[in-house]
């Protein structure tokens, strides 16, 4: 199962208009840099791997079949490419019209495509500056230094206690 499989074009469609610029996931049917790692073949960490001259030499007939495929799209549909993927996933992201993408699905080499949900932070009518002027009372760190805490030496550890799946941000997600 893929992200893409939990994309239905009745989903898509509703927050899609046709020609909307999105932005689109393809990902290529050859296996990624990561599938051609042995971990139980070898002593050396993916880390290791990933920077070797055999690793190397992969990741480029990767890319010369991701230029060939783009080729293939460019042909169908005009795109912009913004990344290239070897490591984990085979593929590559470009900005493309919604309505490109049953298209883009259909050339000879691509596994999946999909659109990938983008968030950007939203524009605000009051500049906001960070300011530390008042975080002294905010957090009553006066009273903490009256009694001779001062954070000299201290440990602080920020324990993050989950995730809110129903929050507003995540209501696109797959």
């Amino acid at each position: 199962s893929t992200i893409a499989d939990s994309q239905s074009h009745s989903e898509l469609d509703s927050l899609y208009k046709a020609d909307d610029e999105v932005t689109i996931i393809v990902e290529l049917e050859d296996k990624p840099l990561i599938e051609y790692y042995s971990a139980g073949k070898t002593s050396n960490s993916v880390s290791s791997f990933i920077k070797s001259s055999k690793s190397q030499g992969i990741n480029n007939q990767l890319l010369k079949q991701q230029e060939i495929v783009k080729q293939r799209i460019q042909k169908e549909v005009p795109i912009v490419v913004e990344q290239e993927y070897t490591v984990v996933m085979n593929g590559f992201s470009f900005i493309a019209k919604y309505s490109d993408l049953d298209t883009i699905k259909a050339v000879k080499g691509v596994k999946n495509a999909f659109v990938s949900t983008v968030y950007r932070l939203p524009d605000l009518e009051i500049e906001h500056k960070p300011t530390m002027a008042f975080s002294s009372e905010t957090i009553s760190s006066t009273e903490a230094n009256k009694a001779g805490y001062t954070g000299k030496n201290m440990v602080v550890a920020v324990l993050d206690t989950g995730l809110d799946v129903k929050h507003e941000a995540f209501k696109n997600s797959p």
